[in-house]
């Protein structure tokens, strides 16, 4: 990508990609200046900037700048976080299915006294076992974690 943007500068997609690789190395700081950087050469980054809030807690914002995003994990994580619960749910059940997005939608279960959506997703999640093992300790769970069905899931 260095390559790259040496022989196209001011290419929004290569540092938009910059802005990828940053944030997969948890460097958020730098993402976001890519990303603004992008941003500022055409491209749309309002999903990539939006996913950057979630980590900073700034869940108005997220929620805000993935608006256009439809079904998917992010999204559903931003809604959840800011205390959106029915429209986590909505975009979770929507969402490509994997462990983190059942995870999620066991959360919302959680929440919502729904424990048929609690243990159906939370089966689905333990697949994982660091989501197991999260699942054991998760505050979120606190009011199941001595109920048979959820120490049948989680041991």
């Amino acid at each position: 990508l260095q390559k790259a943007q040496t022989l196209a500068p001011n290419n929004g997609i290569i540092e938009n990609n910059i802005g990828v690789v940053a944030a997969k190395k948890r460097d958020y700081k730098k993402a976001e200046a890519q990303f603004l950087k992008a941003q500022q050469l055409g491209e749309n980054e309002n999903y990539n900037l939006g996913v950057l809030m979630i980590p900073k807690g700034d869940y108005v914002k997220a929620n805000t700048l993935l608006a256009t995003a439809k079904c998917t994990y992010n999204l559903g994580l931003a809604q959840l976080s800011a205390g959106n619960n029915s429209a986590a749910i909505t975009t979770l059940q929507c969402a490509p299915p994997t462990p983190q997005s059942a995870y999620l939608l066991a959360i919302c279960g959680a929440r919502t006294a729904n424990t048929k959506m609690l243990y159906e997703n939370l089966i689905k999640a333990v697949v994982d076992p660091a989501l197991k093992a999260d699942a054991k300790g998760d505050r979120e769970f606190y009011n199941y974690a001595n109920t048979e069905d959820f120490k049948n899931i989680v041991k």
